[in-house]
Order: C-alpha cells, then structure tokens, then sequence
C-alpha cells in the first residue's frame, strides 16, 4: 500500500510537472516526500523479506549495513520533508505583519530546494556511522516460536555521541514540526468560527480550503509524532526487543509511509482529483468488460 501511494503521487506530480513544465512549493515538498517514502517502504519490505526468508543472508555484514544506513537515512528525511511541507503551510496561511515572518514568507519558495537537498545530506551523514554502531548478540531471555533464542541489534558505541547526534537532530525536526502545526491549526480554528459568522459563498470556499488544510496538517502532526515516539523508543531501546511492544512500535514506523501518502493524497486538491479520475475511469473499465 505503500508503495502503490507514494508512487501515485510521484507519478502524478512528475506528470503534471512535465505537462506544465512548472511545480507548486507544496507539491515539490510533496513529491520529494513521496520518493523518500517509496524508497524507505521498499527498504523495509526488503529488510523483513530478508529476516523472515533468508535469515543467514540478513545478518551478512555489508548487507545489514546498508539496510541501517537506507532505513534511518531515509527515516530522517520524511521526517524533515515532513517538517518543511507544515512550515510552508503555516507561512502560506497564517496572517502576520511581522517583519521577519513576512521576509521569511517571500523567501521560502527559493530556499525549498536547497533546504529539501541538504535535509537528505544531513540525514545521511548522521546515518553512516550507525551502521557501525550496532552489532549482533544473542538473545537468551526471548524466545521465537520454534524455541530457539532468536539473535537482534543492541546498540553500541566508542564514543556515544554519533547515535546521541541522530536523536537530536530527529528532534529537532519534530520540535519545529510541532511548533509549526500547532500554531497553525489554532490560528486556523479561530479563523474559521470568525468566517462562519459572515458566510457567503465565497467565504464558504474558503473556509472549506481551510479546514481541509487544518485536517491535513492535524493528521500530520499525529502521524508525525507517533513515528517519532516509536522511532525514539526503538532506537533508545526503552523497549526491549523480542517483546510485543517491541513489534508494536516497529509496526507504527513501518506503515508510517503508507499512512503519510493517504494524508498526502487527501490533503492536495490536484492528487485528490487525479485519484478520482483514475478510480472513475477504473469502474468505467470493469463496467464495461462486464
């Protein structure tokens, strides 16, 4: 599911950019959203196909260091997309006369690019040396359906600032999604309640645009948060491995892209039409080969 949504949104993105030959800000976040997110949900269905059919293969070396880097590389970067695309909303919607805000409003349509590219950089970067920074043991206070002590990843460093400098740079990307989505999601509740009491037709366009915003940047921040929260307590190992909270957790980041392309999808009016006119022309199709 995953994959199928953040591959519509690229697709229709990448095909509406090359019709038009021009992209929105929001939907540029989007579609480097959608590939971050394509590419980790491949990464982590490739890792599970490895440790439930080819055990011996997912523990070779190379192979589980790459998979480390990929997955929390690619972990950081949805985050960070995540953060820029709320922070666009706040700016292109919120009213304020301050002047820094206003400079920032005018100018942050250029910077998307460079902020977009150097949030990959550095989510790489921060990634690499985790690769080293686990190694394998074997459990001996859990045990696998077949009765056998399964082996999992512990966390280990020389100097323990390289796993530490991840966690805050994570954090700091969810504090300045939080922040942005919370002000945004007030100060649009109270726009709406003054519109609602002069309505007009106009004004009821607009109060739906508005409320479509606020349910998307509100489902963000939830979905945001709850793939912080699991990645920081799996990485932190607050929750022991091999435990039903322990899959729990891993399940929350592991559907964190599939349940980031439906907000995505509902959230922008052109994915939202493009997805319409696919499903509408799929019924016509089943329809008529009936």
């Amino acid at each position: 599911m995953g994959l199928t949504g953040n591959g519509f949104i690229i697709a229709v993105n990448f095909y509406d950019w090359v019709r038009s030959r021009d992209i929105n800000t929001s939907n540029f976040i989007i579609s480097w959203l959608g590939v971050s997110n394509f590419i980790l949900q491949g990464t982590l269905l490739v890792s599970a196909c490895f440790y439930l059919l080819q055990r011996d293969m997912y523990y070779i070396e190379p192979l589980r260091k790459t998979l480390i880097i990929f997955r929390y590389s690619l972990l950081s970067s949805s985050l960070w997309f995540s953060t820029w695309l709320c922070l666009y909303y706040c700016l292109k919607i919120l009213s304020c006369s301050q002047p820094f805000f206003v400079l920032l409003r005018v100018r942050f349509p250029k910077l998307v690019a460079p902020m977009l590219l150097g949030s990959t950089l550095v989510s790489l970067v921060i990634s690499l040396p985790m690769a080293w920074d686990f190694y394998q043991i074997s459990s001996t206070n859990a045990t696998d359906a077949a009765g056998n002590s399964p082996a999992h990843w512990i966390y280990n460093s020389s100097c323990s600032c390289t796993f530490y400098i991840y966690v805050v740079v994570s954090s700091l990307a969810f504090v300045i999604l939080s922040s942005s989505a919370v002000v945004l999601i007030v100060s649009l509740f109270r726009h709406m309640k003054r519109m609602e009491q002069n309505m007009s037709s106009l004004r009821n366009l607009r109060l739906e645009a508005h409320q479509a915003a606020a349910k998307t940047v509100l489902f963000l921040l939830l979905f945001s948060f709850s793939h912080y929260l699991s990645q920081m307590l799996l990485i932190l190992y607050v929750i022991k491995p091999n435990t039903d909270s322990y899959t729990l957790f891993y399940l929350v980041v592991t559907f964190f892209p599939t349940l980031n392309s439906i907000i995505l999808v509902q959230g922008s009016a052109s994915l939202k039409k493009a997805l319409n006119r696919f499903l509408l022309r799929t019924k016509c199709y089943c329809c008529c080969r009936e």
